[in-house]
């Protein structure tokens, strides 16, 4: 998920058991860039993150359409985007990898994470409890919650 803050883009993200409890959350700052690379950092840390902590089966949400597309391709090894590229790499390591395209009301938490106060310093900031602002979302990712548009 993306937040951009004085145009200081920082993505972030939670893994889960298969029952949908926390295990470990991260944010991280980005840079000054546009929304759907910020998305696909995001995706790029998530995965990088999840395969460091030994991850052999994971789920990979996104709420972003056009980052879903672009990384779902069979084009995506040769993308002339450095970044699709990068997730394709490590698509191909040796783990059970889904990904699934979910609504904005399904991504609340990693919303949260990203727009947690932020350090420009590069370095991934780990969570390993869910920070009290996120714990609510959490729960309402977990179980379906709708929101109303307008």
């Amino acid at each position: 998920m993306f937040h951009n803050s004085a145009s200081l883009g920082s993505v972030g993200g939670l893994i889960r058991n298969n029952a949908g409890d926390w295990i470990v959350g991260f944010k991280k700052s980005v840079g000054v860039t546009a929304s759907l690379q910020a998305e696909l950092w995001g995706i790029f840390e998530g995965l990088n993150f999840a395969w460091t902590c030994g991850i052999e089966r994971l789920q990979r949400q996104t709420d972003c359409a056009e980052a879903f597309n672009l990384i779902s391709s069979p084009l995506a090894p040769s993308s002339s985007i450095g970044l699709v590229r990068s997730i394709a790499r490590l698509m191909t390591k040796p783990w059970l990898l889904n990904f699934v395209l979910v609504g904005r009301e399904a991504n609340v938490a990693a919303d949260c994470l990203a727009k947690l106060p932020t350090t420009i310093d590069g370095l991934i900031h780990i969570f390993t409890n869910a920070p009290q602002e996120v714990t609510a979302h959490t729960a309402r990712d977990l179980h379906g919650t709708s929101f109303i548009r307008f």
